[in-house]
């Protein structure tokens, strides 16, 4: 009422005696707006050519790759080849090398590093850095060996390996370049080459991308082959009845389709033999065993392209949040300082999940020696299979306690608006999708195979428990991230039980490493429901994202644990959320 009864009184403005009205400076103030919405409309233009970008980038990499795929027996001179997939990635990691060089030696787009308005200390995650410095150390290692054994296959019987060389050097120098550029830059808000930015941030995200498409396509592609010529078209698994769902296709096929489509093969016009009397070709499959560095890069290769993944989606991560920052201004009630608890104390947590992780690492020995036991191969699996509910139970009743500790404790809820919290939310929603992926096809496999199998209800019940448990956990850490412990935080037993669950993400990420390469004898039941092809391409899709998916959640319960208190100037440490600024009375 009061500003209605001012406007009726004075129509015209009110108007402070001893201060004259200047008309200039209103409309100095209409044209700044102007200016600014027009900056703003710019803007928006530049983040749609880049996201534009991005998605051109990585749709034409997966249909090269695709199509060199279905194309591998092609005779045809203008069949795509694996060359023209190298050639776009020595292009991708040129340009994405010249774009960081040029920010990492003339720093013009950045912010001085004393412009606390354009520094987002939330943007820069301990654990991300991490996890690029691990899973990208791996990354380089596999990249290396490939380009070792590229040289040293250059000029046989398959052709030159330059192409593939190079793109392999590249892909290191790629790596090792931009941890550093993450490491040092991605705390900054780019405050100039703004249009130039944001397409140079989007190709590294579009470049990241095209990483984990080419890696996840050719190596479940190439270890398919490879398991299908080394036991001659026939997987007994550990039930013995795993059969592979197709047979292999010879070079008088045009494609890999066409044979696919072909219900009876054909082995006239055979040049190579294997050891079955199968025909295959060298230059794709026994180029592996020409030498003992080809035979190691192959076998790293099992365990290190879950590594390239794993490093491709969190240095994407970064590179996104990178590209939302740009041009961003920090508000001061974002930029509260965080004291992190680091003196150690007796963990009742620590000791429990130390003692669930030996006992995993006992029950791994055990798998691995009695492996090619017959006689004690099923009392492994049983014991393997039975230790897995028990962790998906106790890791439940963890979350179960730990999400009652937390509302009950007196856990502040804390709205943070920059894209780094968002970003931990998608990576864990990413994350997560391959845990359901793989366990609900299991799953389904379980419940119809149930009183068939010798083992399928306990199965079904290691399948049902964990999608429980993976379920309540994602849910305890998206809600446990978005708010604020108490001062008594550290002698809280909720601190404890985030420890246990902490360490029992470590026990999961090593049963995923090692279910990723152990054979398929792990997976008799799901071979002989879906058949071995098709579970393959499942396993293959998605085993590095469940790998991440604990290194994920291992890292973000280490934040929840070691979050102390939230520094602030209103009482209790919690802040009030209102700045001077807040009580000015501002007169139009």
């Amino acid at each position: 009422m009061g500003t209605l009864e001012l406007s009726l009184r004075y129509p015209g403005g009110l108007h402070i005696a001893g201060m004259d009205h200047d008309s200039s400076f209103d409309h100095h103030l209409v044209e700044h707006d102007h200016e600014e919405e027009h900056a703003h409309d710019e803007g928006d233009i530049w983040e749609l050519l880049s996201l534009m970008h991005s998605m051109i980038v990585v749709t034409v990499v997966i249909i090269l790759d695709t199509s060199q795929i279905f194309l591998t027996y092609n005779k045809d001179v203008n069949a795509i080849t694996l060359g023209h997939v190298e050639f776009i990635f020595i292009f991708l990691y040129v340009v994405s090398i010249a774009w960081m060089m040029a920010v990492i030696v003339l720093k013009h787009p950045l912010p001085p590093s004393d412009d606390v308005d354009h520094i987002d200390s939330s943007a820069g995650s301990r654990y991300l850095y991490v996890g690029l410095l691990f899973f990208g150390t791996g990354g380089c290692l596999w990249a290396i060996m490939r380009t070792a054994t590229n040289i040293e296959q250059s000029g046989g019987p398959c052709g030159g390996k330059g192409l593939h060389a190079m793109s392999s050097i590249l892909s290191v120098a790629f790596t090792m370049l931009q941890i550093y550029f993450f490491w040092r830059f991605s705390t900054y808000c780019i405050v100039r080459w703004k249009p130039m930015s944001k397409l140079g941030i989007s190709h590294l995200m579009a470049t990241n991308i095209a990483v984990v498409a080419r890696t996840m396509v050719e190596e479940t592609w190439g270890d398919f082959l490879k398991k299908y010529f080394k036991t001659g078209g026939y997987d007994p698994g550990y039930g013995g009845k795993g059969k592979l769902m197709a047979y292999p296709y010879t070079a008088e096929h045009t494609s890999a389709l066409d044979f696919l489509y072909e219900p009876t093969p054909s082995y006239e016009n055979t040049t190579y033999y294997n050891s079955t009397g199968k025909d295959y070709d060298p230059c794709t499959i026994d180029i592996k065993y020409t030498s003992d560095l080809a035979y190691a890069t192959y076998k790293a290769s099992v365990f290190l392209y879950s590594f390239t993944v794993e490093y491709s989606i969190i240095a994407g991560a970064m590179a996104y949040i990178m590209w939302r920052n740009i041009g961003r201004r920090i508000k001061k009630s974002e930029q509260h300082h965080v004291n992190h608890d680091w003196s150690f104390s007796f963990e009742c947590g620590l000791l429990l999940g130390v003692l669930c992780t030996m006992c995993g690492g006992i029950v791994l020995i055990m798998n691995i020696i009695y492996l090619d036991d017959e006689a004690k191969a099923q009392e492994s699996f049983v014991s393997y299979y039975g230790y897995r509910v028990f962790l998906n139970i106790v890791s439940s009743i963890g979350c179960i306690a730990a999400f009652a500790g937390i509302h009950r404790g007196g856990w502040q809820v804390e709205h943070s608006s920059g894209p780094a919290h968002g970003v931990d939310a998608m990576l864990l929603l990413l994350c997560v999708s391959g845990v359901f992926f793989q366990n609900f096809y299991t799953f389904v496999a379980a419940t119809a195979q149930l009183g068939t199998e010798p083992h399928g209800g306990l199965i079904w019940v290691d399948k049902l428990t964990h999608i429980t448990q993976t379920l309540l956990q994602s849910i305890l850490i998206l809600d446990a991230m978005h708010r604020k412990p108490p001062e008594d935080f550290r002698e809280t037993r909720t601190k404890q039980i985030l420890m246990f669950l902490l360490v029992c993400n470590i026990t999961w990420w090593l049963l995923n490493t090692y279910e990723l390469k152990g054979g398929y004898d792990l997976f008799s039941l799901e071979n002989n429901y879906f058949g071995d092809t098709a579970w393959y391409v499942i396993v293959h899709f998605a085993a590095p994202l469940s790998i991440l998916f604990r290194f994920h959640s291992t890292a973000c319960f280490f934040e929840i644990w070691s979050f102390g208190s939230v520094s602030s100037d209103s009482p209790g440490g919690h802040s009030s959320g209102h700045s001077h600024g807040d009580h000015m009375v501002r007169v139009h």
